[in-house]
């Protein structure tokens, strides 16, 4: 009999194990599918600044900010095709307050889950000199 138990035990034990392998799998490729690899785009630090999320103005600041001198380089956080730019009026007018702009579409598609649609993935780049 205590062997009997020894056994089921050591069975119920591996079929847990499995189960929780199985469900790694399974979950695995989901993960794939919820971030998109970017690379910092630039050796320069982050402007602290402003933070992504503070409120500033009455509106939450949606950006991360990397302080540059003026004609830097400006890289992109992965491969891409520019898709808009923006350059300011030479009377100093700008476009929603974001200066000089360009956008690019990456090549990788997120699904969208309220739509249930697959979108291109896109970084604007903005306030360039």
């Amino acid at each position: 009999m205590e062997r009997l138990q020894a056994v089921t035990r050591r069975h119920y034990g591996a079929a847990i194990a499995s189960a929780l392998a199985l469900t790694f799998v399974l979950l695995l490729p989901v993960s794939v599918y919820a971030c998109y690899p970017a690379n910092r785009p630039g050796p320069t630090s982050v402007n602290q600044t402003y933070l992504y999320g503070e409120v500033y103005n009455g509106y939450n600041h949606r950006g991360v900010d990397f302080y540059a001198s003026r004609y830097d380089a400006v890289y992109p956080v992965a491969a891409g095709t520019v898709v808009d730019r923006y350059a300011s009026l030479p009377n100093g007018t700008e476009q929603a307050g974001l200066g000089n702009y360009v956008v690019i579409q990456h090549g990788a598609r997120l699904r969208d889950e309220p739509t249930r649609e697959w979108r291109y993935v896109y970084s604007i780049y903005a306030h360039l000199a």
